[in-house]
């Protein structure tokens, strides 16, 4: 499908008031300084197709402005096409209208025509679709928006090329293994053999400590050399040993639990009597009145003291807040003697009215006796100047006067507080002298009282246990249990556990001997199983690398074939499709992995210059041309980088800046034309 433009009509859009462009489908040249509107023409051609300017913005500020970058009101943005699609004319038409209500622009409004036929904007960009499908749009309208990585990541700009060639043919040489991939992808295939030779390596690695552990065995028990009869024949001896013990063990343990139901009935009588006797001991019945008037007295000393501790507590606080009280009022005494100062340093300074001198009267220049108007004026500013002075004079003396009344006032009521403080101080002090002597007339109570109780208390003494018929009875039955009980056999049972600990020890390691003969038996036959079993996961592990560099080298010739068949579509720019990384993987293998860089000469996109970058765009754009089967006009912006003569098949707009040397920039140059000529957007057929 061949598209060409016809002509392109814009008005009111971003820098252009109005501009015609006529191409009748011809490959043209669009001559301008830098910032007088060629690429509006690019942005006006995609936006009456699609709403977005030559970035794929919809935001981007289409109409004109006014000196404080305010949208100019009233105005109509438009743009018409006039387009030929396999010489069929069509003519699209968007204009961008203002919502106004009250005088007041509110919002935009698009509307669009094909064909001078109204229709709303979904139909109108339907039909767009139909003509150029959007991502066809794209990346025809916008040849850079290939190489954008914001726009078009490289993973879809490689479906894009590898779907270029068509279906391209499998590496040769390889037919068994891919029998064995049976259609599965590569990487899946590789991801299998990799876990293949993990769970072998780990299998593998799980043998070694295994079969050390057997052969460390089987050579324990031969370098020990006993005899399987000898030793069962000393465990049999040693287990009759043992059970004689047990028997004598437990005579001597029933001999030994009756023996404790006897201590235990001796010491409960025991614990018995103890409590009796402290019983008698702590009996106070019969002066408990004493013991209560002691108390009585030793509480009401104790709160006479404790009145006098809170007295002396409050005497120190008033004496901690007169000291604060009297550095307060040394602080306003020494500000009101400043204030003094201030104010007599105020008063002193009286201003002081000029006198009209003779020079006064007299002009400088001529030396003759002012005008009695001169003179009365100044005699007048002499006055102000005094007046003035004076109200300031009288406002700086009365603020003084009013800062000394107040810290007047303030070191008067500071000296009041301190004497109503000393007042309370004394007051404090009278209270804990008369507290005093009443702690001390009780304290002397106290302890002639307490005298006299400890008379009467003596006078009146508690009973003795041996007076005490319950602690005589139980006296006699101590006496009578203790000679019940008889001598201990706690070492008799200690020597018993001893021999019979020891005899156990030997009997254990006998049976340890026993089972190691029992395991030398059976561990040779497993020891040659597990070393079969190491060399055949070694064979699996080598057989299985082996295959995984036949995967690799099936993989490094595809991607051979895959890079050459997509480049050979293009006739500047190579892409490289596939890299090997650097670092390795976890397994220690260099990485091949996807990529998408395009080069032209050697020279990666990213560092292209300006017009390498065009070159390489337009080569895309041919290709992509052809496999989309649409030929659409190609707007060349920058075009002044270029320095090859620009190969397509379609119609080329070229968006130029000039240079300041119009006859050597247009080759239509003509003197006879004024300058503002030159400064405008102007078109040459190529």
């Amino acid at each position: 499908m061949k598209i060409e433009l016809m002509s392109l009509e814009v008005k009111n859009f971003k820098g252009l008031k109005s501009f015609d462009l006529v191409l009748n489908g011809e490959d043209v040249c669009v001559y301008a300084e830098n910032g007088v509107g060629k690429t509006t023409l690019k942005d006006a051609f995609r936006w009456c197709l699609s709403g977005k300017d030559s970035n794929g913005d919809t935001d981007f500020g289409l109409r004109p402005v006014d000196g404080k970058n305010n949208p100019i009101k009233g105005l109509v943005t438009s743009a018409e096409l006039c387009i030929a699609t396999d010489g069929t004319e069509h003519v699209y038409l968007r204009e961008h209208h203002e919502k106004v209500a009250k005088d007041q622009s509110r919002s935009y409004t698009t509307k669009c025509w094909i064909d001078e036929v109204s229709m709303p904007i979904g139909r109108y960009k339907a039909s767009v679709a139909e003509l150029l499908p959007d991502e066809t749009y794209k990346l025809l309208t916008d040849p850079g928006h290939f190489f954008d990585e914001a726009k078009f990541h490289w993973t879809k700009r490689r479906e894009v090329l590898t779907l270029l060639p068509g279906e391209i043919s499998s590496p040769t040489g390889f037919e068994d293994l891919l029998k064995e991939i049976n259609g599965r992808g590569i990487a899946d295939y590789k991801k299998i053999l990799r876990d293949r030779i993990s769970g072998y390596t780990a299998e593998r690695d799980e043998i070694n400590p295994r079969l050390d552990e057997c052969q460390l065995k089987l050579k324990d028990y031969a370098e020990n050399g006993h005899d399987d009869a000898t030793l069962m024949a000393n465990r049999h001896e040693i287990s009759n040993d043992l059970a004689a013990l047990d028997v004598k063990r437990g005579v001597l343990v029933e001999d030994q639990t009756a023996r404790q139901s006897k201590i235990d009935n001796l010491n409960t009588l025991k614990d018995t009597l103890a409590a009796q006797e402290r019983a008698l001991k702590n009996d106070t019945s019969h002066i408990q009145h004493l013991v209560d008037e002691k108390a009585t007295i030793a509480t009401g000393v104790a709160g006479k003291r404790e009145i006098i501790t809170n007295i002396e507590n409050n005497i120190k606080l008033q004496e901690s807040t007169i000291i604060t009280d009297k550095a307060v009022l040394e602080s306003h005494m020494h500000s009101l003697s400043k204030a003094r100062e201030h104010f007599a340093a105020v008063k002193a300074n009286l201003p002081v009215k000029r006198e009209l001198t003779e020079f006064d009267k007299t002009c400088p220049h001529c030396k003759q006796d002012l005008p009695k108007e001169l003179k009365a004026e100044l005699i007048n500013t002499i006055e102000s100047d005094h007046a003035t002075a004076m109200a300031n004079y009288k406002t700086k003396l009365q603020e003084a006067s009013v800062s000394g009344i107040k810290l007047n006032t303030q070191t008067a009521q500071d000296q009041k507080i301190i004497e109503a403080h000393e007042a309370g101080l004394i007051d404090l002090k009278e209270q804990l002298g008369k507290a005093g002597i009443e702690w001390d007339e009780a304290e002397a109570y106290r302890v002639k009282r307490f005298a006299e109780i400890a008379e009467q208390v003596k006078e009146n003494p508690t009973k003795s246990p041996a007076d005490d018929v319950i602690c005589v009875k139980l006296n006699e039955k101590i006496k009578e249990a203790s000679g019940d009980i008889g001598a201990p056999v706690t070492e008799q049972l200690e020597t018993i556990e001893t021999s019979r600990s020891q005899f156990a020890e030997q009997v254990k390691n006998l049976n340890d001997l026993l089972r190691q003969a029992d395991t030398a038996k059976e561990i040779q036959p497993r020891i040659n199983q597990l070393k079969d079993s190491e060399n055949d996961l070694a064979q699996e592990i080598a057989d299985t690398e082996k295959e995984m560099d036949e995967v690799k080298a099936y993989e490094k010739a595809e991607c051979t074939i895959i890079e050459d068949a997509v480049n050979g579509m293009f006739q500047y720019v190579k892409f490289r499709l596939f890299k090997e990384q650097l670092k390795t993987n976890e397994k220690g293998e260099i990485q091949t992995v996807l990529c998408c860089d395009a080069l032209l000469n050697g020279v990666p996109y990213r560092d292209m210059s300006d017009g390498q970058k065009i070159f390489a765009e337009i080569d895309v754009f041919n290709v992509l041309s052809e496999h989309y089967n649409v030929d659409i006009p190609l707007f060349v912006d920058h075009a002044e980088a270029l320095t090859l003569a620009v190969e397509t098949d379609s119609q080329v707009i070229m968006l130029e800046a000039k240079t300041n040397d119009y006859e050597l920039d247009d080759p239509d140059f003509n003197k006879n034309l004024p300058k503002d000529y030159y400064s405008q957007l102007r078109v040459v057929v190529l």
